[in-house]
């Protein structure tokens, strides 16, 4: 980035990697969402590879990126599925 005279000069480089982290970002949030209502929908029926048939039918059986226990798909649903836990926990655990 270069600034001239006042104005900030920004390359097409910066413009594509400003676009592809608020697209990764919103993309983020719409898998986060639509796991929250997979999980919602399915209690204790939820798994991850339901969860991907959910919302992509055919990458259950193509990318086996998704099978990675380390990948980004894998740490979201290990995220929501324990708060979903805990939240079933404390109704659970609640005295009446």
């Amino acid at each position: 980035m270069e600034i001239e005279y006042g104005f900030i000069h920004i390359t097409d480089d910066e413009i594509s990697r400003a676009i592809t982290d608020e697209v990764k970002h919103i993309a983020l949030i719409l898998m986060k969402d639509d796991l929250k209502n997979y999980i919602n929908k399915m209690g204790n029926e939820s798994t991850f590879k339901g969860w991907i048939a959910h919302i992509c039918p055919e990458n259950i059986n193509i990318d086996k990126r998704l099978e990675r226990p380390h990948s980004e798909w894998h740490a979201i649903w290990n995220k929501e599925i324990e708060i979903y836990n805990k939240s079933r926990e404390n109704i659970i655990n609640t005295p009446e």
